[in-house]
Order: structure tokens, then C-alpha cells, then sequence
């Protein structure tokens, strides 16, 4: 469920940045089991299954549906996207509540002529669980997809919920990058608003639109989230679910999107109820409400005790490296820590793909047997126990320096005859 990655790959046209360009693919770049016992618990158990709190992300998006900023063609964006109303990590035990009230100001967030009758929220889950994807498909433009598992979207007086229609699993939601100077971005703009007011599938969409017509940023939230978390290869771009789906360029078949949506519409995701409301306070300003219920098990086997290797002698003042690795049973990605047993530890280091680990060195100041120690622990921050090995640092004697002894030398020149022939004097 969690693994599956699939990326669309269309051949159409897209926008540049810094002007329009056509590619030999048509397109033009924005930069150039046994039995199994559950337990809930914090996973310490070595050799149990244990249940996990869901550690999605919510993030609230504030649009307009009749966006201020008006396309390459002239017309008005479909759900424009203003700001985040929220954009927060969630923790949620199985059946667990989360519960949450914030107030937006239009105002304080750069906005004026924001309207009662054109203001609307979409709240959408993104999956804890980490998975590869492209902006630039099939293999260029790599990020890491968090994909989406509910969406719902409300108006003043008009609350939604997540839906579950047909063999749809839950509401999909796409995320256009676009920018207005961009001549093939309208036609990606009004076939999915087609698609929208046609009710066929309960999916919600927004328009991040971040440049205006001389390339001058107009929404540096939305520039700045499609490029640290989408890694934006060009315009106009559709991330669907969170980057399940990507499609680049601009293609006015429904066909294209439809696709892409009733796949997205038949994953298989984590089972919850979303709810969101808003209340319209005046001056631009709305209260927004957004409960969750968590009513799905997670279950989870901590990593693997992880291995340790490096030297078991070791010498005062000199680094030395020590590699610790470690599996996970479920592919998660995993951290480390390594006490060194001298009251100097490394803190959590990651996160790592399974399987891979990390060599990491450290400087003995005084002499002993210490026993260093590693641990790992995977995204759901399930804890291995510790893997140990223990070092030796020896006593050492400096001998004097040389000048010294030649002084003693000079002054007693039949003085100790054993140690002169010892150190060469």
C-alpha cells in the first residue's frame, strides 16, 4: 500500500520560468504471519507487533474560487490559492480525536478584498509514509511524496467531509502550479475546473499561482512550497494526491486529468474521518475548524538491533570510526544513535534508507574500557534495544623529549649508558 509508486508522464506543453521553450517532448522547463499481538505502547517490545499513532501532516489551504489573478488568456484562475491556514504534524492513536480551531486574517496575511462569498478552505492528510516521485517524469526532478489520504473542502456555512463515493477510497486532491505568463497553463487551469463542476468525482483542487506576467513572484508560499516539497520542474505542473500522480504541461482533453484522478480515487489509504467547517467573522477575517478520528491500526515492528563494528583497541587522542546498520520490516526509513561511552553520544543521526547505515568516528580523551552503544528507530520513532561493543584505551607513557635528556647527557656524560643506547644519544 504504502510503496507503490506511479508517475504520468505527458508529453505536452509547459512553461519556463524565464520564457518558453520547446523540448524534443514538447515541453519547456521551469528551471532549466504467525499469530500477531498488537500492543499500543512505545514499541520497546523486541519481537512484538505493536500499534503506532498515525504521524500524517494536515495542511489547510485558504483559495478563492474565483482566483484575484487572472491566467495567460485573461481569465481568472479556478481556486486560487492564497495562503496556509494550517500546516502542522499530526499524532493520532487508533480511534484517537484531533480537534483544532484557528482563525485566518487576510489581512495579516497580505491580502486585501477578500469576500464572504468567495473565500473556501480544503484540508488535506498527507501520508506519514515516504515514498519516491518525480516533477520532471519519469525519473528527473526526484522528491519525497507524502501521499494524501483525505481531503474535504468547506465555504462560509457549507462544512465537508472526506468522501467515500463509488470505489472511490476517499476525496482526491490536486495541487496546480502555474504562473500567469505561462501561455500552455489556462488549458490545464479550465479542464480541471471542467472536471470539478462536473461532479463526476469527489476531488478538490487549487491553483498555487506564483508569478505574474514579467516573472516577478506574487506568492512566494506558494513558490516556496512547490520547490521544497515538489522539487517544481516547470509550468503548469498537477500534483495529484500529494504526488501519487504527476502530470506536466498543458493539455485540454479531460482525458489527461480524469485518469490520473480515478487512479489516485481507488488507493488504498488510511481509513479516517476528516471534518472541516469555516465561519465568516467579517473584514476578511474566518474561523476555521477541522476535527480528525483516526479509525485505522497501524501496525509496526521496530528495526532490527543494529550492528556495530570498529576497533576494540584503540589509542588517546586519535579517531577512530565505527559503523552501525540496521533493517527495517517494513522498508520505513530509520535513524541512529551511538553512545560512546565516555558521556559523549551522537544524538539521533538520519534518517536512512533500510539497510543502510553510517560510519561515524569519534576521539577517546582518557584512558578505560568504555562500552559504546547503538540503537535505531523508525519513523513511527519505534526503539530498537542497544547494540554494544567494547573499546580499550590503554595507558600510555610519554617518554621526555629528547632536549631534556640531552641536557642530563651533557652534564653527566657517563650517566645512565643503558638509556642512551635505548633512545640513540
Amino acid at each position: 500500500m504504502k510503496k507503490v509508486i506511479s508517475i504520468w508522464m505527458i508529453g505536452i506543453f509547459i512553461c519556463s520560468t524565464i520564457g518558453v521553450s520547446i523540448l524534443p517532448s514538447i515541453v519547456a522547463t521551469d528551471r532549466q504471519q504467525n499469530e500477531t499481538i498488537i500492543e499500543s505502547g512505545d514499541g520497546f517490545q523486541t519481537g512484538k507487533i505493536t500499534s503506532a499513532p498515525y504521524t500524517g501532516r494536515l495542511r489547510v489551504y485558504v483559495v478563492e474560487p474565483i482566483s484575484r489573478w487572472n491566467n495567460y488568456a485573461g481569465n481568472p484562475y479556478h481556486y486560487g490559492f492564497l495562503d496556509f491556514a494550517m500546516n502542522e504534524q499530526l499524532s493520532l492513536e487508533y480511534l484517537g480525536t484531533y480537534s483544532k480551531q484557528v482563525t485566518w486574517n487576510a489581512q495579516e496575511a497580505g491580502f486585501s478584498n477578500v469576500t464572504e462569498n468567495n473565500i473556501m478552505v480544503v484540508a488535506a492528510v498527507f501520508s506519514p509514509f515516504v515514498n519516491t516521485s518525480y516533477a520532471n517524469p519519469p525519473k528527473k526532478n526526484e522528491f519525497v511524496a507524502h501521499y494524501i489520504d483525505a481531503a474535504a473542502g468547506a465555504t462560509p456555512g457549507h462544512p465537508g467531509s472526506n468522501s467515500v463515493k463509488g470505489n472511490f477510497t476517499h476525496t482526491v486532491f490536486i495541487e496546480e502550479a502555474t504562473a500567469q505568463y505561462c501561455p500552455y497553463c489556462p488549458a490545464m487551469a479550465e479542464a480541471l475546473n471542467n472536471i470539478s463542476k462536473s461532479n463526476d468525482y469527489p476531488f478538490y483542487f487549487a491553483a498555487l499561482v506564483t508569478k505574474d506576467p514579467q516573472h516577478n513572484v506574487i506568492n512566494s508560499v506558494a513558490l516556496n512550497y512547490l520547490v521544497n516539497t515538489y522539487n517544481l520542474y516547470a509550468y503548469p505542473s498537477a500534483f495529484f494526491d500529494g504526488g501519487n500522480r504527476v502530470i506536466v504541461g498543458g493539455s485540454t482533453d479531460e482525458k489527461t486529468y480524469r485518469k490520473p484522478i480515478e487512479a489516485c480515487g481507488k488507493r488504498d489509504v488510511h481509513e479516517m474521518n476528516l471534518n472541516i467547517s469555516v465561519v465568516w467573522k467579517g473584514n476578511g477575517i474566518i474561523d476555521i475548524n477541522v476535527t480528525i478520528i483516526n479509525n485505522e491500526i497501524i501496525l509496526n515492528n521496530q528495526p532490527s538491533i543494529p550492528t556495530l563494528t570498529g576497533p576494540n583497541s584503540v589509542k588517546l587522542n586519535k579517531k577512530y570510526n565505527y559503523e552501525v546498520t540496521t533493517t527495517d520490516p517494513e522498508g520505513d526509513q530509520v535513524w541512529y544513535w551511538i553512545d560512546w561511552g565516555d558521556k559523549n553520544n551522537t544524538g539521533w543521526i538520519g534518517p536512512f534508507t533500510s539497510g543502510t547505515g553510517t560510519t561515524e568516528s569519534h576521539i577517546w580523551t582518557t584512558k578505560g574500557n568504555f562500552t559504546i552503544k547503538a540503537k535505531a528507530k523508525d519513523m513511527q520513532d519505534f526503539q530498537t534495544d542497544w547494540a554494544t561493543l567494547i573499546t580499550s584505551v590503554p595507558y600510555s607513557y610519554n617518554i621526555p623529549t629528547l632536549s631534556f635528556w640531552k641536557q642530563i647527557f651533557e652534564q653527566y656524560p657517563h650517566a645512565f649508558p643503558i638509556l642512551r643506547q635505548l633512545i640513540g644519544y
